[in-house]
């Protein structure tokens, strides 16, 4: 049994063959995907695929290169969509990421959101 833990199936990348990409990890033995938000609009798309597809698996979260154009409350949106079922965890929210890419662009305050 092989699971992907770090897929982005929302991604414009593979709508063209979602089908295709699903058969092809099946065939390669991969019995699990975790498709993983990075914005609450992905994360409800993520959610959305794991309702759809039985080996899909939904984790939601912001990351932080998408926090400044995220709204100011994404708790509320994400608390929603963590009481799903297909939702595995709550990630991407980029810890190792934090420090380079926010004060690369000098958003300090947004730190605390994005960690929380």
């Amino acid at each position: 049994m092989l699971i992907e833990t770090h897929a982005h199936l929302d991604y414009p990348d593979f709508a063209n063959d979602f089908d295709d990409v699903l058969r092809r990890a099946t065939e390669a033995g991969v019995t699990r995907i975790i498709s993983i938000g990075t914005s609450v609009e992905s994360s409800r798309r993520a959610v959305e695929l794991a309702e759809k597809y039985p080996n899909i698996f939904a984790v939601i979260g912001v990351h932080p290169t998408y926090a400044l154009q995220a709204a100011e409350d994404v708790i509320t949106p994400l608390r929603e969509l963590a009481k799903n079922p297909r939702v595995v965890g709550i990630g991407e929210i980029g810890i190792i990421e934090v420090r380079v890419c926010l004060y690369q662009h000098g958003v300090r305050e947004r730190k605390k959101f994005t960690i929380r």
